[in-house]
């Protein structure tokens, strides 16, 4: 079986050496010619943008590969289709309509009766439609100049309907139409063969003379085959495949083999052997028996089976799910299985709704054409210190080189060429000054017996200026020491402040122009050589002004007579817009109607290619005309918004229409330029130019809107009191303002507020004391013009934690006296059995005080009612509403937390009072102590209690 054959192999088929032939010239001068054997190519450096960067923007380096040609043997090919004509390729399906609509009379039936040769001078009843004035009318009606016709527009004349409509036809009539335009795209190539298997629960291979693989060029044979399809059965897909094995191994060995299989649904039968056991493998020309599969697996095992024997032997393989849903379906999915089992790859596996199979045979035959598709293409940069490539390293890849063949065959060969590839890269310095690039650089390419063709890339200068845009800061406006108690919130306050700039930023940041161009082509333009000069006027002047250059300039180009044409809607590719102007021409036909002048309608469709997209863009309608124009003022597009700009130039002095409908258009005499010279050279240089400058200098640029945020190194000192954006490794980061720079023209930028308020919060640790100071490396961070972050440090508060605690004090409880409230501390004697009251007294400052009671387990009261909090005022215990809650225990004490009330401010004395109860006698060793604690903050006080035996007396 043969082996699959890579590209390389692919490329070297056929590929011989030329041999040198010597030309004896009459002259006695010998010269020799060398027909080129192998792939060569140039490197060019078109274009670096912009021409003087800054350090760290973007530079884009643009440039394409030139390829030269060369001469090779036609390599052999084959293709076979695999086409699906089960049941459901019968189905019914509705699908759009492409057929070419026209305005059309339908009163006539003819789009070309505008005039008295019509047989009807007017309707004399019936209804009509007027296109002048937007309206149907019955009988005549001398005010309309279409009364006499039954004018539609975008009209199918085949169907018979108007505007976009489905037709209803059925999947496999869209293969058949698909599969005769692939035969179309496929005549011609030279060394080509085209076989076609058809399968249900059985499958066919169609044959021409005998032949299965049948001459590209019998297109009516081919076609014939197509359009005999019919419809029937079940869903065999693997025998479609066995029989497509069949015939490319029985053709040319050499020859590049493809496999395009096409299905519409799951495969639900399979070929097996006569004791229906098992696959039925052998690859000939038999019909074997088949079973049915309602589940799919041994119909779907059986497929991939024969794809693993088809993947020895194709060099491609092309597969379609006709309206099987997304790429995600479960009938694609399968299919795609069978796809990968026959070494298909992703790109050539095509999920096809059922209205567009024509489009996919076609993308696939477009690919198979390509004959050569050199891949692997690599530029290699030789870049100096301080230069990087954006996607790092030095590489840059290259698109594949695409050779194709026009089929001429001269002594048995062809010639191969490939059209230039283009290349983008973008390269960034951190180094300013004058630099030469690219020395050493060169791009590189495989080829046969491991072979590398190489091309240098050229060297160029350039100079990089220094970029420092723009300049925002922040200042810090709260305190820069704060005294604060632990857990106080603490509120740090900036303003940011941005500085005013100059950047000549070109195009890059101008509002998006749309520039629909209305051309008069009526005869009078032929006159002098009129239309050359405007044609080639646009396209030095206005189409390739550098001014005019940016991705974000569009244009589109309409020309009129007594009709309107639409060559272009808005598009920024200049060398479309140069094809299109340089394509237009002038038929003199000597009609009377082709030297009119219907600018009104062309306004209007220019408007709606304006209105079509891009809503912020500035409009530019652009009116060019030699002489009178026919126009309704009813009828004109309205341009009144400010965004809508008419540039009008007369190309006639005298000619006053154009000069009216300007003004009609309420625009100003500063955007209206007239021709004066009968040379038309004042079209060329300058008049032309002056309407690009005018266009350019009414360029408004958008507004630079930097958004900031502050990173603030928290350290173990500091807790956010605000929401932040982030909180990682102690580092926070909080939003900061959107600097907004407002353009004042000339390349100066204005921010729109002086300074930017910004303030978050922050908590000091519960643990902290003393003077606490944030983390290094606290900043303000932007991204600067080309979007590159900028990062400025900013200073940060100082904060001296106080105390909130004083004076705590823990032991027996004595009550309120005069002098305050008693508390005995240290140790004191209790008899067992008894209950004891303690308190706990503390002058404090703010609510943010932790406190923890910790009872010995021995004489818990176990009651959390029996701890109760005050507050010393005015010589009286107040009671305050106090939540305590149990927090576990340690090895010995039962531990509790009490929070205080809110509404501490400022110094006050607070007492917390619980109550203990002694174990008796008979629970423990006599004399044993019980050690109690308190904690405000880290502010710790000790009370024990020591048992005594009651005296017997007692």
């Amino acid at each position: 079986m043969k082996k699959r054959i890579s590209y390389k192999a692919i490329l070297c088929i056929g590929l011989i050496l030329c041999m040198t032939a010597t030309l004896v010239m009459t002259s006695a001068t010998n010269a020799s010619a060398e027909v080129a054997t192998k792939p060569a190519f140039d490197v060019k450096i078109n274009s670096v943008s912009p021409e003087f960067p800054k350090v760290g923007e973007d530079i884009t380096v643009s440039g394409e590969i030139v390829p030269k040609e060369f001469e090779s043997e036609v390599p052999a090919k084959e293709i076979v289709l695999v086409l699906d004509v089960s049941g459901s390729m019968d189905w019914n399906i509705d699908v759009e309509c492409t057929n070419e609509r026209v305005r059309y009379c339908i009163a006539h039936d003819r789009s070309d009766c505008e005039d008295d040769s019509c047989s009807l001078k007017y309707h004399s009843n019936g209804w009509y439609y007027c296109n002048e004035h937007k309206g149907w009318s019955r009988g005549y009606n001398e005010n309309c100049n279409n009364s006499n016709h039954k004018w539609l527009k975008d009209y199918c004349v085949q169907h018979r309907l108007q505007g976009a409509h489905t037709i209803r036809t059925t999947k496999i009539s869209e293969l058949k139409k698909a599969a005769n335009n692939f035969v179309d795209k496929m005549s011609g190539v030279p060394n080509l063969k085209i076989g076609i298997v058809t399968y249900s629960y059985n499958a066919t291979i169609k044959k021409v003379d005998r032949e299965t693989l049948i001459d590209a060029n019998k297109v009516k044979d081919l076609k014939n085959i197509i359009n005999n399809l019919s419809a029937n059965g079940g869903t065999n897909t693997g025998e479609g495949l066995r029989k497509a094995e069949y015939i490319l191994e029985n053709g040319n060995p050499e020859a590049n083999k493809t496999v395009v299989l096409m299905s519409d649904g799951l495969p639900n039968g399979y070929s097996v052997t006569a004791n229906y056991r098992d696959y039925y493998t052998a690859i000939d020309d038999a019909n074997p028996n088949v079973s049915g599969d309602s589940y799919y697996l041994n119909s779907n095992s059986y497929a991939t089976t024969i794809g693993g024997v088809i993947k020895g032997t194709v060099n491609n393989a092309f597969s379609i799910g006709y309206d099987l849903g997304d790429e995600n379906s479960t009938s694609n999915k399968t299919l795609k299985s069978i796809h990968e089992s026959m070494g298909g790859v992703d790109k050539n596996f095509f999920a096809s709704n059922d209205g567009a199979i024509d489009n996919v045979f076609q993308q696939i035959a477009t690919e198979i054409l390509s004959t050569y598709a050199i891949n692997n293409v690599k530029m290699e940069l030789n870049l100096k210190s301080g230069f990087s490539l954006s996607v790092g390293g030095n590489n840059v890849d290259i698109d594949n080189i695409l050779y194709k063949t026009d089929g001429e065959i001269e002594n048995g060969k062809v010639t191969y060429k490939a059209d230039p590839v283009p290349f983008k890269f973008i390269i960034k310095s951190e180094v300013a000054g004058q630099h030469e690039l690219f020395n050493g650089s060169k791009v590189s390419l495989p080829w046969k017996d491991n072979e590398i063709i190489t091309a240098p890339v050229p060297s160029i200068n350039i100079n990089i200026d220094k970029n420092e845009l723009p300049n925002i800061t922040a200042r810090l406006t709260s305190p820069a020491e704060v005294q604060a108690y632990s857990g106080d919130e603490i509120k740090v306050t900036y303003d940011v402040i941005g500085e005013d700039f100059t950047y000549k930023d070109g195009s890059s940041n101008m509002r998006k122009k749309d520039i629909a161009i209305v051309l008069d082509v009526s005869k009078s333009m032929l006159k002098g050589g009129k239309l050359d000069e405007i044609k080639t006027a646009l396209i030095n002047s206005l189409i390739n002004n550098s001014g005019l250059a940016g991705d974000n300039v569009n244009f589109s180009l309409i020309t009129f007579n007594n009709k309107y044409e639409v060559h272009s809607e808005l598009t920024n590719n200049r060398n479309e817009m140069i094809k299109m102007i340089q394509a237009i021409d002038i038929e003199d036909k000597g009609k009377d109607d082709s030297n009119a002048r219907q600018i009104g309608d062309a306004m209007v469709k220019a408007k709606e290619i304006l209105d079509a997209k891009n809503n912020d863009a500035d409009k530019y309608m652009v009116l060019i005309a030699s002489d009178h124009l026919n126009y309704n003022n009813n009828k004109l597009p309205n341009l009144d918004d400010e965004k809508y700009n008419i540039m009008s130039l007369n190309l006639k002095k005298g000619n006053k229409c154009l000069d009216q409908l300007h003004t009609d258009m309420g625009e100003t005499l500063e955007n209206y330029f007239i021709s004066e010279d009968k040379s038309g050279d004042d079209i060329k240089n300058p008049l032309m130019g002056d309407l690009a400058d005018r266009i350019i200098s009414q360029g408004r640029y958008n507004d630079y809107v930097i958004p900031t945020e502050f990173r603030v190194n928290l350290g173990d000192n500091f807790t956010m009191g605000s929401s932040a954006k982030s909180l990682k490794d102690g580092i926070a980061t909080i939003e900061g303002p959107q600097v907004k720079y407002i353009s004042k023209g000339d390349g100066k930028y204005q921010a729109e507020s002086k300074a930017y308020k910004v303030s978050f919060t922050i908590k000091p640790n519960q643990d902290k004391n003393g003077m606490l100071s944030f983390g290094d490396n606290n900043v303000i961070a932007y991204n600067n013009l080309l979007k590159e972050e900028v990062t400025k440090g900013i200073q940060t508060p100082k904060v001296n934690i106080i105390s909130p605690v004083k004076d705590l004090v823990h032991g027996l409880d004595n009550g309120l006296t005069s002098g305050g409230y008693s508390v005995t501390e240290g140790e004191v004697r209790i008899a067992n059995d008894m209950k004891v009251n303690i308190a706990s007294v503390a002058t404090i400052s703010s609510s943010n005080v932790n406190v923890e009671l910790r009872i010995n387990k021995d004489i818990d009261l176990q009651d959390l009612s029996k701890i109760r909090v005050y507050i010393l005022k005015d010589g009286n215990l107040v009671e305050k509403d106090c939540t305590v809650t149990s927090i576990g225990t340690n090895s010995v004490q039962n531990c509790y937390n009490i929070k205080l009330p809110t509404d501490i401010k400022g110094e006050t004395q607070v007492v917390v009072r619980y109550q203990c109860k002694m174990p008796s006698d008979t629970s423990g060793e006599e004399n044993a102590s019980y050690e109690n604690n308190i904690l405000f903050n880290k502010e710790e006080k000790t009370f024990r209690l020591k048992r005594e035996a009651l005296p017997d007396l007692f």
